[in-house]
């Protein structure tokens, strides 16, 4: 499983951005493709089709795989059926009738889901009717639970090694040991101001995350020939090719690339060595 070193100016950093930074940058992309999806764990209690409660934990996560459920018999006669949730054990107890026994009319699929929706925790959902009794039940783990945090770390693990590859930065690395070429120094954010040598900019972070949801939607880094070269305008007739020489060709996707300020990208030396035109007569 990789996993994401996103610690500013580490010698083994492999990510511009945290994990969990990125779940924080992904709700605010208007677009999120094919994004790993976080799952809830649950659990099911009772068996038919109209008598089993499916409990979902309220937060997606590993953390709910943590949680219990048991169904118990309530000890005396006449007792409601109730839930309870002690530390990650939740527990239903069920309504019993004057002799002490099970009460059908207490205990169905649909009362139980009602009571345990009333806890903020978890969301139950009772099957068909909801008419089927639900009977005494062991104790049983929430299963299912994921975080996606495997799937999330490649994807920011390739962009950054991709950003990286194909960005040439100004400035200087603020440390020969540090594994990434950011944190930086001599840079500015768009407005003009110095950015620390110890914090790798929010620009960065939004831009690796950019690229990281192109990457779950498909190979973006293949590129194309045409935009490799930084070739802007391709005319027939005579030929003319006219090449980029305000920044230096990055190969980057441009929603990826516009967020950088112009003053990260190093210029090119010479623009007339990298524009040319030629006539076919």
């Amino acid at each position: 499983m990789p996993t994401v070193d996103a610690e500013v100016g580490g010698a083994n950093a492999n990510s511009f951005v945290s994990i969990d930074r990125a779940w924080e940058i992904i709700d605010t992309l208007p677009w999120q493709g094919n994004w790993p999806t976080r799952t809830a764990a649950t659990v099911a209690l009772g068996s038919g089709t109209d008598g089993t409660v499916t409990v979902t934990a309220a937060e997606p996560g590993v953390a709910g795989n943590d949680f219990t459920a048991e169904v118990v018999l309530a000890v005396g006669a006449s007792q409601l059926m109730s839930v309870a949730l002690i530390a990650d054990a939740l527990t239903v107890t069920l309504g019993t009738k004057a002799d002490t026994t099970a009460d059908p009319a207490k205990n169905t699929a649909a009362l139980v889901a009602i009571a345990v929706n009333a806890l903020p925790e978890f969301a139950a959902v009772a099957s068909g009717t909801g008419a089927g009794v639900i009977a005494v039940t062991a104790l049983r783990p929430f299963t299912g639970g994921d975080d996606a945090d495997d799937a999330v770390a490649r994807l920011l693990i390739q962009a950054t090694r991709w950003i990286r590859a194909k960005t040439c930065w100004t400035g200087s690395p603020a440390s020969t040991t540090q594994a990434l070429p950011w944190p930086r120094t001599g840079m500015l954010d768009g407005n003009g101001n110095a950015i620390p040598a110890n914090v790798i900019p929010e620009d960065l972070k939004v831009a690796t995350v950019t690229l990281a949801v192109l990457l779950a939607k498909e190979d973006v880094t293949a590129g194309n020939e045409i935009a490799l070269q930084g070739i802007t305008k391709v005319k027939a007739g005579p030929v003319e090719l006219n090449f980029k020489d305000d920044i230096a060709v990055s190969a980057l996707p441009g929603s990826v690339s516009g967020l950088f300020p112009a003053s990260w990208l190093c210029p090119v030396a010479d623009p007339a060595a990298v524009r040319f035109m030629f006539a076919m007569t």
